[in-house]
């Protein structure tokens, strides 16, 4: 019995310095590299509220543009401006927000294979924001979170193609008053990234 978690440790212990420690030797992104990119994201969400026949509908799109310098190996120190676009709907009700991002951000490349990373990544950002409800116009602003995890594949040395799934949140303040909003978000993103100095 003990012979056979011994071999089983050993067989862990190999199998994880194959699979993390050639790969990760191999594969690399280099300190100095400087990465630009946009991202597509997407999210629709559609609830039911007690009381009411009529569904609550939220879909959003965003459009992520960004850029960072690897200080070290695999990790990355950013900016990103975020330009986002929100419908919400209640029947045949509707109003548009619209509104901007804009912060730093840190991403960490675990590499899984010569040409496969899994970003893991988190951001702080000052949004502002604008409400149009066909009555009145509304500006919100403050600051917000994300933390995301995404697969990302190398399709040449200099572009790779990357999915994320992104989760953010934050406290918005209307402009001159104290009512405050706290939002949260989920979205998947799509997006490419240029690699340059690599």
């Amino acid at each position: 019995m003990i012979t056979n978690k011994k071999n089983l440790l050993r067989l862990a212990s190999i199998l994880t310095f194959l699979f993390f420690g050639v790969n990760s030797a191999t594969s690399q992104i280099a300190k100095g590299t400087v990465r630009l990119g946009p991202q597509l994201a997407y999210s629709n969400v559609s609830q039911d509220i007690n009381g009411f026949t009529e569904k609550f509908i939220t879909t959003t799109l965003n459009l992520q543009l960004s850029g960072g310098y690897y200080v070290i190996d695999n990790l990355e120190l950013g900016l990103g401006l975020q330009l986002a676009s929100t419908a919400n709907k209640v029947g045949s009700d509707e109003n548009r927000e619209s509104g901007i991002i804009i912060g730093p951000n840190v991403t960490y490349m675990i590499p899984i294979g010569e040409k496969f990373y899994l970003p893991i990544f988190g951001g702080i950002g000052y949004n502002s924001l604008r409400i149009d409800d066909n009555f009145v116009e509304s500006t919100l602003s403050g600051i917000g979170y994300g933390v995301g995890v995404g697969a990302e594949y190398l399709i040449s040395n200099k572009i790779g193609a990357r999915f994320s799934l992104i989760h953010n949140t934050g406290s918005l303040q209307i402009d001159d008053s104290d009512l405050k909003l706290d939002v949260s978000s989920t979205q998947v993103g799509i997006g490419f990234n240029i690699y340059l100095n690599r």
